[in-house]
């Protein structure tokens, strides 16, 4: 058992590590706007048509939102380095 909480201390920290690199690289980088002609934040103001059910488009704000996972801040960042690293809850 001693063993064992040796070796979670020490994952522990190496995730610790490598999510403060991540959140220093990536830190705001993993944004989009709802609208996907849009790839900036400056672009994406105001309104589009979007045509999700049919032929009748349907107004919609523009949203410029992180996605599920990032490394906006360090706890994120180890939280997404254990799903990558895990391969559990990923999308899709």
């Amino acid at each position: 058992m001693k063993n064992v909480c040796i070796i979670l201390v020490v994952y522990i920290l190496f995730q610790f590590i490598f999510s403060i690199v991540a959140v220093q690289l990536f830190q705001g980088k993993f944004f989009y706007c709802n609208d996907l002609s849009k790839l900036t934040k400056e672009d994406c103001q105001g309104y589009f048509f979007s045509y999700d059910d049919g032929l009748v488009p349907v107004v919609k704000a523009r949203v410029w939102s992180s996605r599920d996972f990032h490394y906006d801040n360090v706890i994120t960042a180890m939280l997404t380095l254990f799903t990558v690293t895990t391969g559990e809850g990923w999308p899709g």
